[in-house]
């Protein structure tokens, strides 16, 4: 594993980035994906197991990173809800009187 603060991203890719910049010939999204590329350090163990999900699955690593960020978003929003619910457990609730009042049997 390369020292803290080395540089990650190869001569091959920032090469080829610059490339695809100065190219009169690509289009716009071209440049924008080659401008905004960003290095992440993972372990090395954590790269191949993305690579292999994104071949698996037909997609790029990053759209394995976009899922797995998305997943736990979605984790961390419901873990907060669900403390925030309990912190309020014995506070009485307008809506579910309303709710339990309406005749309604569950």
């Amino acid at each position: 594993m390369a020292s803290r603060g080395s540089r990650r991203t190869s001569r091959a890719a920032a090469k080829a980035a610059s490339k695809v910049l100065r190219d009169g010939r690509t289009g716009k999204a071209s440049k924008q994906a080659a401008g905004s590329a960003t290095t992440v350090r993972v372990k090395e163990t954590t790269r191949r197991r993305a690579a292999s999900m994104a071949q698996n699955d037909g997609v790029t690593i990053g759209e394995i990173v976009d899922r797995a960020l998305d997943a736990y978003e979605s984790q961390k929003f419901w873990e907060q809800t669900r403390l925030a619910l309990a912190a309020r457990e014995d506070e009485p609730d307008p809506a579910w009187d309303v709710a339990d009042r309406d005749g309604l049997e569950t």
